[in-house]
């Protein structure tokens, strides 16, 4: 169990010049995660925190952007407003490793996700009235286990989201803010 300082760090692209040796040993154990932060975190349209530990190590990073949730029923097709988290991912280092934050003992994965929804709650609701949390998730039962846990539920058949090549094979799941 830890009691570190963590600090969280708008990415902007002069992060990717000043710390690429620290972009380069992040490895949350997904390639393809690995892979989109480190090499196409620029091109994805979204807004990304990195967080990191007193020597600057990077513990955990969360992107996400504007999306909505689209809805069927009898009267049509409409659309409630969301953030949607883009690509969320642990350091192997800290995975499944405990942290004291305000005498609270959370996961790191639990530190950084509880921060996003905070965020969102603190800072992006106010201003456009963001009613949901949305995301894709790797369809692997640890990862879904944990979203569940976070308090994600999965859509029903009438409720839709916006899907890409990025998202194929992953699995819709949503939060209510």
């Amino acid at each position: 169990m830890s009691k570190q300082k963590i600090n969280a760090v708008k990415y902007q692209r002069s992060y990717k010049k000043d710390n690429y040796f620290r972009l380069g040993e992040f490895d949350c154990k997904n390639d393809d995660i690995n892979m989109l932060f480190k090499k196409h975190i620029d091109k994805m349209h979204s807004t990304t925190y990195i967080f990191t530990d007193e020597t600057e190590k990077i513990i955990s990073f969360v992107s996400f952007c504007a999306s909505s949730i689209q809805i069927k029923n009898k009267n049509g097709l409409f659309a409630l407003p969301a953030a949607e988290l883009k690509l969320f991912g642990v350091d192997r280092a800290y995975q499944h490793k405990n942290i004291v934050i305000n005498g609270t003992e959370l996961k790191y994965s639990e530190f950084t996700f509880r921060w996003l929804i905070a965020y969102i709650q603190n800072s992006i609701k106010p201003m456009i009235n963001i009613e949901y949390l949305i995301l894709h998730s790797v369809p692997n039962q640890n990862t879904l286990k944990f979203y569940e846990k976070m308090g994600m539920k999965y859509f029903t058949e009438n409720e839709s989201v916006h899907s890409s090549d990025f998202s194929d094979g992953c699995i819709p799941m949503y939060l209510e803010i």
